[in-house]
């Protein structure tokens, strides 16, 4: 069997990890970076890809650039969430679109105050669908530890929910 192109599996990736990226950083600018050094390191390892787990292991190299990343600078910030309301463009009414933009800003501030392993965990799982194998391989944890992470995760969620505080 042919082996993928470099070319080929950007275009067929790209897209994801920069979703992922963005959802861990919150900044245009950083996950794009971050995507950057995820295709170089692909480059550098393409020889050795395994074609059917090229998936996992680019989400395995982008949460570890975002972690080198952060140690970096040592700061997390968010600044634009103007990426994900655009996947709302199909309302009907302008009520409806303020309400749905208030409740997933609303989704996005709970989740950014979740730990940051939880929130990797649950951005993995629920967001870009990975089963909890190639969760738990990207974030370098067990599968059991990957389930307590995300029960501990939805569970926080939903206390938050139900008292309506930010913490």
């Amino acid at each position: 069997m042919r082996k993928k192109t470099l070319d080929k599996i950007y275009e067929e990736y790209a897209r994801d990890v920069y979703r992922y990226l963005f959802s861990l950083s919150r900044d245009h600018g950083r996950a794009e970076d971050i995507m950057q050094e995820t295709f170089y390191r692909a480059y550098l390892h393409i020889e050795k890809l395994n074609d059917e787990k090229i998936k996992p292991w680019l989400f395995r190299v982008a949460h570890n650039a975002f972690i080198d990343q952060k140690r970096k600078s040592q700061r997390e910030t968010i600044k634009e969430r103007g990426y994900f309301e655009q996947e709302m463009s199909d309302m009907t009414s302008v009520e409806e679109h303020i309400i749905q933009k208030e409740q997933v800003q609303s989704v996005f501030q709970s989740v950014d105050l979740l730990p940051t392993q939880q929130k990797e965990a649950l951005i993995l799982t629920t967001i870009h669908q990975f089963n909890y194998l190639e969760a738990a391989g990207i974030l370098n944890v067990s599968v059991s530890y990957l389930r307590i992470l995300i029960f501990r995760a939805r569970k926080t969620l939903r206390q938050r929910e139900r008292t309506g505080a930010d913490e």
